[in-house]
């Protein structure tokens, strides 16, 4: 028989009672691809799949200018794209400043989020 005392028994804090997530978790941004914009069936699914997985406080998803309003174009040259990622992730990055940041993208939209993520680190 097991003679170890009972455990105590810890009061709930005020936010362990609620559904705020703590600020340990993640908010992800997570950029598309060339051909399909943020709205698509396969960006929805794994939107929610990260925010589960990692317990996201946020995923954050957009479209690049030139897929906005469903006018499928080809892309830019990269710069532009860069830039416009950036201005993403500091407004990510000023609504959530406690926590930490997770850039994930598909195909093209990985691409961009490293080609910016160190312009983007040291410009802020």
């Amino acid at each position: 028989m097991d003679s170890s005392p009972p455990t105590k028994r810890r009061r709930k804090t005020k936010s362990e009672g609620t559904n705020d997530k703590s600020s340990s978790s993640p908010v992800v941004v997570f950029a598309h691809g060339a051909g399909a914009p943020s709205s698509s069936d396969w960006m929805l699914r794994w939107k929610e799949m990260l925010k589960n997985a990692l317990d996201a406080v946020e995923v954050v998803t957009f479209d690049y200018p030139y897929i906005a309003g469903g006018k499928k174009r080809a892309p830019p040259k990269a710069e532009k794209l860069v830039e416009f990622h950036k201005d993403i992730v500091k407004k990510t990055t000023d609504k959530y400043p406690a926590h930490p940041l997770i850039l994930a993208g598909k195909s093209m939209g990985s691409r961009y989020k490293f080609m910016g993520v160190w312009k983007c680190r040291y410009a802020m």
